[in-house]
């Protein structure tokens, strides 16, 4: 459990980085909603003038989406220590279960995470997908504009071009696909309680109630599935 004073050491780590950002380049609210919520252990590693070199290099990605895909990308920074890290960074619509089907491929391929930042940013963009307005976390009434899942993550160093394109490879066709993010979910949780189902009888959990949880799971793939259906229908009949 994190203690009152690690949350109090976070929160100050945290204002410092977005005071460190460089003037009118990168708002100091997004390098605080950028790493908001990252586990203090995440963060014990890193000063405020690195997680401020971190914001701006996320700040770059921010500023053009490709509407309806996920961008992603893995960058190998110079850190201002002199250390050399590998990022990996996604920007998508803001879905369900994104972390978890991110971090499975990860795994899938043998590549550790040490910090985990998963902002939602509230931002508006022209038809080309280039940022015109950046909202910070919610957006204001009457914004004609959208919530987006940054995915920030810290990873093995992946010095291979060959390497690293494997990784996006991957997550390709998992970051975009909503259908596939909860099915990797419903599979994960499926294969794992014969295994636990032992320790859950011993701990009184109740697995039917672990079973439900799957079943609900299933229901809102279905449900996922109408919606977009019915959407595309909509969109095929307005474009007529």
């Amino acid at each position: 459990m994190v203690s009152w004073r690690d949350d109090k050491a976070r929160a100050t780590l945290i204002r410092d980085a977005a005071g460190s950002v460089q003037p009118g380049k990168t708002p100091r609210t997004f390098a605080e909603l950028l790493f908001g919520h990252t586990n203090i252990e995440d963060l014990a590693g890193y000063d405020a003038l690195s997680l401020a070199f971190l914001a701006e290099q996320a700040w770059e990605l921010v500023q053009m989406r490709t509407a309806g895909s996920a961008d992603i990308r893995v960058i190998n920074p110079m850190m201002p220590d002199g250390r050399e890290i590998s990022v990996l960074e996604i920007l998508n619509d803001n879905m369900p279960f994104l972390v978890d089907s991110t971090r499975a491929e990860l795994a899938e391929q043998g590549i550790e995470v040490t910090l985990v930042a998963h902002p939602i940013i509230a931002v508006e963009r022209d038809v080309q997908g280039n940022l015109l307005h950046f909202h910070g976390e919610a957006l204001p009434e009457g914004a004609q504009g959208a919530r987006e899942s940054l995915i920030h993550l810290h990873i093995t160093r992946l010095d291979a071009e060959t390497d690293r394109n494997k990784l996006i490879d991957g997550l390709t066709g998992t970051a975009g696909n909503p259908d596939t993010t909860i099915t990797n979910v419903r599979n994960d949780l499926g294969q794992i309680l014969p295994k636990i189902s032992p320790v859950l009888d011993v701990a009184k959990i109740d697995l039917e109630e672990l079973q439900r949880i799957i079943k609900g799971l299933d229901d809102v793939e279905k449900n996922a599935n109408t919606l977009f259906d019915n959407a595309g229908k909509f969109l095929v009949t307005t474009d007529k």
